[in-house]
């Protein structure tokens, strides 16, 4: 079976030269990936964009490969501590974010579902963690 990397949109420039690189050199095609998909379309809940573009790049992935994906690949797990809604009313949301670009995107996908809301952060960061990075993001 071949090999590819597909590239997810990447917030970095650095990132996306790394990727193309560590591609070029295993001999392997960095093939951009597909718009993110609805998970509708594969019978899965409604996704944060961040997990919706990792989905997509595994669906590029298998497409470049000519994999016939089947649902149940795709079947979303309980994702514990990664955007995970605890309760509705008042909302509680946990996520397990380890750099400024995690939190980023927390932050991005709190504010679509809850548009309207404000919220109090209660933030705790292992030792060796971007809390700063974190900490900016959040603010």
């Amino acid at each position: 079976m071949g090999e590819c990397s597909a590239l997810s949109r990447q917030g970095y420039p650095e990132a996306e030269r790394i990727i193309r690189d560590r591609a070029a050199q295993r001999g392997v095609p960095a093939v951009p990936s597909a718009p993110p998909l609805y998970s509708r379309d594969w019978g899965l809940e409604e996704l944060p964009s961040f997990q919706a573009e990792n989905f997509a790049a595994a669906l590029t992935v298998c497409e470049t490969l000519h994999i016939r994906p089947l649902r149940e690949w795709y079947r979303q797990p309980p994702l514990r501590g990664r955007c995970e809604t605890l309760r509705e009313e008042p909302p509680v949301v946990i996520d397990a974010a380890h750099n400024g670009d995690s939190a980023r995107q927390v932050v991005n996908a709190i504010k679509k579902k809850y548009p309207e809301r404000q919220f109090v952060v209660v933030l705790a960061v292992a030792s060796g963690k971007d809390v700063e990075g974190i900490f900016r993001e959040l603010m």
